[in-house]
């Protein structure tokens, strides 16, 4: 009989826009003294920390610049959102994508594949509760498609949760009574939690 160990996954995404691999146009003048992150096509990339990198066409075969709403539901679905819509969307998800969502989160997928120990570790403050917001993020859509737990204030002062910023300074600044973090202290809160699950997206 094979047994195979539970594992913990963390699924972390770290989205940064208007970021792509340059053409170099002017040689580096001092060869070898480069201290900036610099990748440009056609060049070996040398990553920090052993770090991997996968060039890949954020426009997904539609003309135009790509989007945050259709690219951000791209990456929770596993559907290619702008050729589904016939073109890329901005902002919030529109219904279109929000129908996408609901019916092809991974959080959902997951959820049919028999792991149910799935926790998403972002931390909602309690004006979202309160006054529902009218557009919603293609990550809250993917949440909420599989029925999953929001995290609240409380949740983020008891250890069990992190804030979008990682140190709480954005909830600091709106005036919530939360402990500044360091990136590692948030980092340990989230790998500690990640232990007591299958599945932790943050």
């Amino acid at each position: 009989m094979l047994f195979i160990a539970p594992v913990s996954v963390l699924l972390s995404s770290l989205m940064v826009w208007e970021l792509g691999l340059a053409v170099r146009i002017i040689p580096p003048r001092w060869p070898g003294r480069r201290r900036t992150l610099a990748i440009f096509q056609n060049e070996p990339a040398v990553l920090p920390f052993a770090g991997l990198l996968s060039p890949t066409d954020a426009r997904l075969g539609v003309d135009g610049r790509p989007q945050s709403a259709s690219g951000q539901t791209t990456i929770l679905t596993g559907i290619n959102a702008s050729a589904a819509i016939g073109h890329h969307k901005q902002g919030f998800p529109n219904q279109a994508l929000l129908d996408i969502i609901r019916a092809h989160s991974i959080f959902l997928q997951l959820k049919r594949a028999g792991l149910n120990e799935i926790t998403f570790a972002n931390t909602y403050t309690e004006q979202f509760f309160e006054r529902r917001p009218r557009w919603i993020s293609a990550t809250t859509a993917a949440v909420e498609a599989a029925g999953l737990r929001f995290n609240r204030l409380s949740d983020l002062k008891a250890g069990r949760a992190v804030y979008q910023d990682f140190t709480n300074a954005l909830l600091i600044e709106r005036g919530e009574a939360i402990d500044l973090r360091t990136p590692e202290k948030a980092g340990e809160v989230t790998g500690e939690h990640c232990r007591e699950q299958q599945i932790h997206a943050l």
